[in-house]
């Protein structure tokens, strides 16, 4: 080895010992760098030491020139980079030692004191990285980056900047132990009181590490108070720390100022950058709002990190509402690509999303406003961790399931906290959460362990599928995988709204309060909209109506006929065939209860449940329906009609095989999904078609056998079971014999009581509109009194809203009723043509061939388009026909919308 190359290993070495300079002469000696040094530098002659040493005073001689020459070019750009302590107290480290060549660091600071602090009171963002975080070469990188990012927001607000950049601030060594055993959550900032200030502890991302972000939270004013975004205290990139009870904000502390710890453990695990925030404007909202509320209490125990745990659901609301409030086309749109959740996302968000719902029902004490009982709410979910499904049902059935028609936050909020129904409001939503917590495996499955099908469900779908879900489906296993809850508001099926759009927004927001309030006017009027999150104090409603069942004695007629213990059919489905939203109920019954499934093309489902001790509903359809704003008082009084009918003709029918029909297993008439189920309908020929006088009669003669006395006769039992001895009695005072494992059913008359609509309804309960509202009736009214020029207006109307300019009427339309032009964006021009049909008749095949004669014949040079609208139907052929031909279909029901 040459004395060149010997000279350069012992630099190498020497190079080694940098950073070492904080330890004592004696520990310094003891390390590892020096002794390799110390033997290398040993084994020279000596001779070659004195020259390494002449050479090593050399090096240092020209590392103080440049350091001088850095030193003095910092200076020079002081306003581009302010460096602070931190950064220059560790450039002088590596570099040896300051002398007067090289200006010291309490020098450069006495010359440039502004480096050490900033003004924070009026930012609200504060770039920053640690010097551990990246190479001395690219901090430059990251100190342009957040310069840039300053200068932009300045041109932005017109000078005025709410950024800063802190560069490397102030850091503070801290013992790992402080947050070693402390959990890491995705998009979470874990906070915990600190010294004189606040520790937040938060992962970043490798490439972010280079320039680090810290926002502050600001309140938002309204008319009546303020609220949180989120209850955001601070965050950084997608992390946030929310208000959960964490910190004290009455301490004295937080008077003035707040001091923030940021602790970054995959940049540096011993280390914290402490910023402070004097008077910030921001900040001191925030505190004051909380300081204004009642001091919220972390979870304890196994819940400890729960509210950490669970920032899907924030995150994920953030991004959805950032979309919402957008107004710009391409910005909204580049916005949406972001945040594309696929439906795995969004069902997980949604779970987070009740479960938080379901805790903020328990442990929100909001005086008068929240109707909860002073129960600790934690403790009591964690006696549940052990107990079986079997027992939690047996609890629901006994303690809540009586009162379940009166147990939603609309009806609850008009009675006293002191309540009864207060309390089993609190019960349920303890057994709601439990049954959420330990039963369905974090949100991916059914009680039963049936896995959520989400692949052929919208997005909206999946978010609001444990926000919709109630427990009784859920203890009771009645779903299958392709069951969501249904979303309907005022016609409208919230399920099929893009995931950005605002009529979403109410319906998946963490306040319980704001999907309850949806639809009903009187909450608009308030002119104020909870924040994702937030907690807001309940409206009181007004004009929620009150609901009983007419035709309880059908339910009646049900019970005091069974004894011969018959049954509705098990997952029996019952087609609906003429309603536009629901095509099918499937029934099932278990021990005391009977459920009524109400399904829509989708598989998506209402629930109503018959209790037969109580021999009544539950009304939980009702509750669903009664906050639409055109409720309708007569279409429920409908439904709830057709399913006793239901019910009661399962059970009471005596040649049962020859009276219900069995349709096999099969997809229901207009469903959209695959599912396979088995089909009934009474009477065993299906009544489709209203205007069919051969198939009305066969149908009435084939419901004769029920409709009118039903004779006393002998109904065998099903295995295991007994007849009662009262049954027994009868039969024998009647000296009729009845055989081992059979009962007695004695003669009843139907039809001496009933009134012409309901003996309708026993014989065609579930044809005709399952649904409707006051509006669509209302306009259905309306569009049923038109003249048939007066249909032309409407549907004149119709064309003009969807931005199309009609031509001048012409004495002879030729076939067409209507002409209209549309100039697109791309400069193409379409050429619209209508034909008009106000008939109480379907459309046939030959008045949709004529009509495309007609467009045919027309000669126009701009693309056709081609529209027949109907206030009544089409038939099959006529549907066909306009399919293969891009024939565009509004029919009646089109026309409410």
């Amino acid at each position: 080895m040459t004395k060149t190359q010997t000279f350069e290993k012992l630099d190498e070495l020497t190079n080694n010992l940098k950073g070492l300079g904080t330890l004592s002469n004696e520990e310094f000696k003891k390390t590892p760098q020096y002794r390799k040094w110390e033997q290398a530098f040993n084994k020279l002659p000596e001779e070659e030491r004195k020259e390494y040493e002449e050479h090593s005073e050399k090096n240092r001689e020209k590392n103080r020139e440049q350091q001088s020459q850095y030193l003095k070019e910092l200076c020079e750009h002081k306003k581009l980079h302010p460096y602070t302590e931190e950064w220059l107290q560790k450039k002088l480290e590596e570099d040896g030692e300051a002398t007067e060549e090289a200006p010291s660091l309490s020098s450069f600071r006495d010359h440039y004191p502004e480096f050490d602090t900033q003004d924070l009171s009026n930012k609200r963002t504060v770039f920053f990285t640690f010097v551990e975080a990246v190479k001395k070469k690219q901090l430059d990188v990251s100190f342009n980056f957040a310069n840039q990012q300053v200068k932009l927001e300045k041109e932005k607000n017109n000078g005025k900047s709410s950024f800063a950049n802190l560069y490397i601030p102030e850091t503070v060594s801290i013992d790992y132990s402080e947050y070693s055993n402390i959990p890491m959550f995705k998009n979470n900032i874990y906070a915990k009181p600190y010294r004189d200030g606040i520790m937040l502890i938060t992962d970043i991302e490798k490439k972010n590490r280079l320039c680090v972000p810290l926002t502050v939270g600001t309140v938002k004013e309204n008319e009546e108070a303020p609220q949180v975004d989120g209850k955001i205290i601070a965050g950084i990139y997608e992390s946030a720390f929310r208000n959960f009870g964490q910190i004290d904000w009455t301490d004295k502390n937080f008077d003035e100022q707040v001091v923030f710890y940021v602790v970054v453990p995959k940049i540096v695990k011993n280390k914290a950058a402490r910023i402070v925030f004097r008077d910030n404007i921001h900040l001191t909202k925030v505190i004051k709002l909380f300081r204004s509320e009642s001091q919220r209490k972390l979870p304890s125990g196994e819940f400890k990190h729960f509210y950490d745990s669970t920032t899907a659901a924030h995150v994920v609301l953030a991004g959805l509402h950032v979309c919402r409030e957008q107004t710009d086309p391409i910005k909204a749109s580049n916005l949406k690509k972001s945040y594309d959740y696929s439906n795995r996302e969004l069902l997980n968000a949604g779970y987070q999303g009740a479960l938080i719902e379901l805790a903020n029902n328990g442990v929100l004490d909001g005086g008068d406003n929240i109707l909860l009982t002073e129960k600790d709410f934690w403790s009591g979910i964690e006696k549940y961790k052990n107990k079986s499904l079997k027992e939690i049902k047996q609890e629901y059935m006994k303690d809540i399931f009586p009162f379940e028609k009166d147990l939603d936050l609309a009806s609850l909020q008009s009675i006293d906290h002191k309540d009864k129904k207060a309390s089993l409001f609190f019960n349920k939503n303890v057994l709601k959460m439990v049954t959420f917590y330990y039963h369905t495996n974090k949100g991916t499955t059914l009680c039963d362990g049936t896995k959520i099908n989400i692949d052929i469900k919208t997005k909206s779908d999946c978010f609001l599928f444990w926000k919709k879900i109630d427990l009784f489906e859920l203890l009771f296993n009645v779903l299958n995988d392709k069951n969501f809850p249904l979303c309907l508001r005022d016609s409208q099926i919230i399920n099929d709204a893009d995931i950005f759009d605002s009529v979403l927004e109410p319906h998946i927001s963490l306040s319980p309060i704001s999907d309850v309030m949806s639809g009903v006017a009187e909450y608009s009027k308030m002119g104020r909209r909870p924040q994702p999150g937030a907690s807001p104090a309940l409206p009181r409603f007004k004009n929620i109506p009150e609901f009983e069942f007419k035709n309880k004695h059908i339910l009646k007629e049900a019970i005091d006929n069974q004894t011969g213990h018959q049954l509705v059919p098990w997952d029996g489905v019952f087609e609906l065939l003429h309603d536009p939203f629901f095509k099918g109920i499937r029934f099932r019954e278990y021990e005391d209860v009977v459920t009524a499934v109400i399904l829509d093309k989708n598989e998506r489902y209402f629930i109503e449940v018959f209790s037969k001790k109580e021999v009544d509903f539950k009304y939980m359809l009702w509750n669903q329906m009664k906050l639409n704003k055109h409720y309708s008082e007569e279409c429920m009084q409908e439904i709830y009609t057709k399913i006793a009918t239901v019910i009661r003709d399962s059970y009471v029918l005596i040649e049962r095989d020859r009276t219900m029909g069995y349709g096999g297993k099969r997809r229901p008439y207009g469903m959209n999904t695959d599912s396979e189920y088995n089909i009934y309908y009474f009477p065993r020929k299906r009544y489709r078609y209203k205007n069919n006088g051969k198939a009305k009669k066969a149908f009435f003669r084939e419901t004769r056998k029920f409709s009118g006395t039903r004779r006393a006769h002998i109904r065998e039992l099903p295995e295991n079971y007994k007849p009662s001895d009262k049954q027994l009695l009868l039969a024998k005072s009647l000296d009729i014999y009845v055989p081992p494992g059979c009962t007695f059913v004695e003669e009843a008359k139907w039809g001496i009581s009933m009134t012409k609509k309901e003996i309708k309804y026993r014989h065609t309960c579930l044809n005709d509109l399952f649904y409707y509202d006051n509006r669509e009736v209302s306009k259905a009214h309306e569009i049923n009194q038109l003249s048939p020029a007066g249909f032309e207006e409407h549907c004149e109307a119709r064309v003009k809203e969807s931005g199309y300019s009609v031509k001048s009427c012409q004495n002879h339309d030729g076939g067409i009723d209507i002409r209209a032009t549309k100039v697109l964006d791309n400069g193409e021009v379409e050429y619209l043509q209508v034909q008009c049909k106000h008939w109480k008749k379907h459309i046939s095949l030959g008045a949709m061939k004529e009509f495309k004669a007609s467009c045919d014949e027309e000669q126009s040079e701009y693309r056709k388009i081609k529209i027949f609208m109907t206030s009544s139907k089409y038939s099959s052929g006529a549907k066909t026909y306009a399919e293969n031909y891009n024939i565009e279909l509004i029919d009646g029901d089109d026309l409410l919308k």
